[in-house]
C-alpha cells in the first residue's frame, strides 16, 4: 500500500469518527431536556394568584418531564426583579417567567426596558375574569345599586384594588371612566390580603380583583361577587351578571403565561410548548384553575406573542391616560 493511500485512509477513519462521535450528542441533545430542575420565576411573593398559579403548573410539568420544575419568587419593583432574572438567564430552558399582563405595562412605566419582543412565549396557561365584590352585610345587594349610589353621590364611594399602576388598577380607572362614574380609587400595595382585610374592616365599600385573590371569602360567602369582567359569564358563578349585561362597555379578561429567554433551542422550545399544552388541557389543570374561579386557557407561542403585542399597546394608551407611563418613554 502507497503512503499516499495510507494517508487517505486515515482521513476517512477520521472524518467517520467524527461523523459517528456527533450522531449520539446530536440525538441526546433532541431527548434529555430536562437533565436537571428547571427554575420558574415568579416576580411576587408567595400565596398570590400568580404564585399560585405557578406551582401547578411546576407540579404538573415535573410529573410529566421526570425533573423538578420549581417556583423562585423574586418579588419587588411590580415583579420588574422576575423579568430582569429572565433576561440574566442562558437561553437553555432551564429559567422560565410566569407572569401575567404586567410585562405589558412595566416598559411603559420605566421600570424595564425590556418587552415580550425581548424573550420567547412559550404559552398561555389561564384567563382571570376580575370582579367587583362587597361584604354579604353590605347595602349593595346588585351591581346597579352600587353604580346608582355612585352617581347620587360622587366621589363618596370607595374601591380598594392591588398594586398601583397594576393590571387591577388601570382596569378598574377604565371601568370608572366607561360607567361615567366617580369613585375613589384605593390601590393597595399588598394583593389579595391587603385587599381582603380592607373590605372586612369596612375601609373600603367594594373591592375589584381576580376571584382567586378572595376566593375563601366568596366561598364562605363573607363576601358576594356583584358583576364580573368576563366578555361571558364565570362557569363558577353563573348568577353574577358581567358589566356588559348591565350596560357598561368594559371588558377585561387578562391572561396569565410562560416566557423564556429568546434564542432557546428548537428542540427544547418544542418539548416546553407541547408539554405546556397538555398541562394546560389536562384534567388536573382544569380542576385546579376550577376551584381557584379561573378559566384554562392555552395559546401557543405565535397567538400569545400576538395577545402581548396588542395589549403593550393597549396599556401604552391606558398609562398615558392616567399620568403613569414614564415621560421618558
Amino acid at each position: 500500500m502507497t503512503r499516499r493511500m495510507v494517508l487517505r485512509n486515515v482521513w476517512i477513519m477520521f472524518f467517520a469518527m467524527v461523523l459517528i462521535a456527533a450522531l449520539p450528542f446530536h440525538a441526546q441533545s433532541k431527548t434529555s431536556y430536562p437533565e436537571k430542575p428547571v427554575q420558574v420565576l415568579v416576580g411576587y411573593g408567595p400565596g398570590g394568584g400568580t404564585d399560585q398559579v405557578a406551582r401547578a403548573y411546576c407540579e404538573l410539568m415535573s410529573k410529566e418531564l421526570g425533573k423538578k420544575f420549581l417556583v423562585i419568587n423574586l418579588p419587588g419593583a411590580a415583579s420588574a426583579n422576575s423579568i430582569n432574572g429572565l433576561m440574566e438567564a442562558d437561553p437553555d430552558g432551564y429559567t422560565l417567567l410566569c407572569i401575567p399582563s404586567t410585562i405589558s405595562m412595566l416598559p411603559t412605566m420605566g421600570y424595564v426596558q425590556y418587552t415580550y419582543a425581548d424573550m420567547q412565549p412559550i404559552g398561555t396557561l389561564d384567563m382571570g375574569m376580575p370582579l367587583l365584590i362587597v361584604k354579604k352585610d353590605s347595602k349593595f345587594k346588585t351591581a346597579e345599586d352600587f353604580f346608582n349610589e355612585a352617581k347620587k353621590n360622587p366621589g363618596k364611594l370607595k374601591v380598594g384594588t392591588a398594586y398601583a399602576g397594576g393590571q387591577f388598577h388601570l382596569a378598574l380607572l377604565d371601568l370608572v371612566k366607561k360607567a361615567n362614574i366617580n369613585v375613589i380609587v384605593l390601590p393597595t400595595a399588598h394583593g389579595g390580603s391587603g385587599l381582603n382585610a380592607s373590605l372586612l374592616g369596612g375601609h373600603v365599600d367594594a373591592i375589584y380583583c381576580d376571584a382567586n385573590e378572595a376566593i375563601s371569602q366568596l366561598k364562605a360567602g363573607i363576601f358576594i361577587a356583584l358583576a364580573s369582567s368576563g366578555t361571558e359569564r364565570s362557569p363558577y358563578l353563573k348568577d353574577v351578571p358581567t358589566f356588559k349585561e348591565i350596560g357598561i362597555n368594559f371588558s377585561s379578561a387578562p391572561l396569565r403565561g410562560v416566557l423564556a429567554p429568546k434564542g432557546l433551542p428548537e428542540d427544547v422550545l418544542k418539548i416546553l410548548v407541547d408539554t405546556t399544552q397538555k398541562v394546560v388541557n389536562s384534567p388536573k389543570w382544569n380542576e385546579f384553575t376550577g376551584n381557584t374561579y379561573r378559566i384554562s386557557h392555552w395559546i401557543g407561542p405565535k397567538d400569545y406573542e400576538q395577545y402581548l403585542k396588542e395589549e403593550l399597546e393597549l396599556y401604552r394608551v391606558l398609562l398615558t391616560e392616567v399620568g403613569l407611563a414614564d415621560s421618558k418613554k
